[in-house]
């Protein structure tokens, strides 16, 4: 993905060319819908509309009114009112009103054939998220970094090849940013050093020409988008902002409900647009099945829906202990306030009005699932380490001892310990010890795979779930992980050396036991034996 600078005006232009074309594939369906309304009125006129058929154009006007204004047509959103306000009326009263509204019906008409308007100039969007600006450019750097952090990101700057990788080495970042020009050929190194080191971090890279060849040299390195160097830095961080989005939205599912087919539409592109999953269902019936299957991060609900309302499907919601913590955001077309009250009493967290203003829903949707993206980061992770803390790990051991036990692969377990960890803290104090322990954690990324569990145990131990290897290969993973650490002695911020070593215990489901309790004694036990050799170990 080659980016020649997406700013704020520039998400808008998108937003706009997004909104057309969905206009363009919608524009037919509204018109029809505009058919059955005059189909209705017919009806009057020679007063054989059952009471169905009005219920039916009531429902229809309804959805004319959500969809043109999310189209751009708010005077067709306040036509299609006058007519769900007619049709939800008394039928003795509608012969009356059929000549006026045959004329509102032409306006609608007219209204409706023009071109979607365009979206108003949108604010600087924002993201939480680390990022990584290595760059020759002292200068430079720091601008890219000031205007990053005033957009709500982390940032650190690296000014040459080796800080760089040393930053990538010790993980936790989100977006890379690599200036070509400056770090030359060693940037395909420190891109490949992005790639295995950072699996679920993005390398975006800053080229003079991003349609050369050597750009293609760089893209087949890893990098997930160029972005033209001679962009100023508030359009470089747009680019960055908007690539830790979609990242962190990628995570996410969402379940759209809306009985209305162009709304539907509406959200599928937008949130497509946005990277962020979602399913789509228009019978609220099927409401239940859908969300059994998908178990979404966030539940978008229409409140005026035919069989079952949006604020029943939220009472049911709510009384469900699988689904009552789960976001819920409805679609209402009412803005009284009684209405919002009953939205909130009924246990939604956040309502949106109709017609969508899709910016708008995005922003809300985003919203939501940051608070829920952060929430859940600070029940599972750490905030030293970013390693899983001990609750994850005991629930995702159990997941891996499940899959073990089918797949009939081994499945071991290591306890760490630093060595001389409150002598490191007493002569160097805490800042230098929490410092060797994200130092460690960051060792331990690097020296196991993405798929291994690794997590901080309490204070300084360190718990280790190694798939697919029994005790044996475990503890020699471990031994070249040890091996490592004593070769790169740590420098503290006080500029002294700091040597790191740890001990560690080995034990494995089935030989020394078939529950946690029972290998985590072993695994503690091998731990001791190995302090009590003198540290610096692995005992299996």
């Amino acid at each position: 993905m080659t980016h020649s600078g997406r700013s704020a005006s520039g998400e808008a232009v998108l937003e706009r060319e997004m909104i057309q074309q969905l206009w363009e594939r919608s524009r037919e369906r509204l018109l029809a819908q505009v058919d059955r309304l005059e189909e209705a009125l017919h009806a009057v006129v020679e007063r054989n509309l059952d009471a169905e058929a009005q219920r039916a154009a009531e429902r229809t006007a309804h959805q004319i009114a959500g969809a043109a204004g999310t189209f751009g047509f708010p005077r067709a959103t306040e036509i299609a009112r006058e007519f769900e306000r007619m049709f939800a009326g008394p039928a003795e009263e509608l012969p009356s009103r059929a000549l006026t509204a045959a004329r509102h019906l032409a306006n609608l008409r007219r209204e409706l054939e023009e071109p979607a308007s365009s979206p108003g100039p949108a604010a600087p969007t924002r993201a939480s998220g680390r990022l990584l600006v290595a760059h020759g450019d002292p200068a430079q750097a720091q601008a890219i970094a000031r205007e990053a952090e005033g957009r709500g990101l982390r940032c650190r700057v690296a000014t040459d090849v080796t800080s760089a990788r040393n930053a990538v080495r010790q993980g936790r970042l989100d977006v890379v940013l690599v200036d070509a020009e400056v770090t030359g050929e060693d940037a395909l190194g420190l891109l490949a050093d992005v790639a295995s080191l950072l699996p679920e971090a993005r390398a975006l890279v800053l080229a003079p020409e991003p349609q050369s060849r050597d750009a293609e040299e760089v893209r087949a390195a890893g990098a997930g988008g160029l972005v033209a160097r001679s962009l100023p830095p508030a359009q470089v961080v747009d680019v960055v902002v908007d690539t830790v989005r979609r990242q962190q939205l990628s995570r996410h599912r969402v379940l759209a409900v809306d009985d209305d087919p162009v709304i539907l539409d509406v959200l599928t592109h937008l949130f497509d647009h946005a990277g962020l999953p979602v399913t789509t269902v228009g019978d609220p019936l099927q409401f239940w099945d859908a969300i059994e299957e998908t178990a979404p991060d966030l539940v978008l609900l229409d409140l005026d829906m035919p069989s079952v309302t949006g604020f029943e499907l939220c009472r049911r919601l709510r009384a469900d202990p699988r689904f009552e913590s789960t976001p819920v955001i409805v679609l209402t077309s009412s803005h009284q306030q009684a209405a919002v009250e009953e939205v909130f009493a009924a246990g939604a967290d956040d309502y949106v009005t109709k017609p969508v203003d899709p910016a708008e829903l995005l922003a809300r949707v985003s919203g939501r699932l940051e608070r829920l993206r952060q929430q859940r980061l600070l029940a599972e992770t750490d905030p030293l380490t970013g390693l899983a803390n001990r609750r994850t790990f005991i629930r995702e051991l159990a997941r891996l001892r499940t899959d073990a036990v089918r797949s009939g692969e081994p499945l071991s377990v290591v306890l760490l310990d630093l060595d001389d960890f409150e002598e490191i803290n007493q002569r160097h104090g805490h800042t230098v010890g929490d410092e060797v322990l994200e130092r460690l954690a960051a060792l331990l990324r690097r020296s196991f795979r993405a798929d291994d569990l690794i997590a901080r145990w309490g204070g300084q131990v360190i718990a280790v779930a190694l798939y697919g290897l029994g005790r044996e290969d475990a503890a020699g993973r471990v031994v070249r992980t040890l091996e490592r650490c004593r070769a790169n002695p740590f420098t503290g911020t006080d500029g002294r050396s700091v040597p790191v070593t740890f001990s560690a215990g080995v034990a494995q489901f089935g030989p020394d036991g078939e529950d946690l309790a029972s290998v985590y004694r072993n695994a503690e036990a091998a731990l001791r034996d190995a302090q009590a050799r003198g540290r610096d170990r692995v005992v299996p």
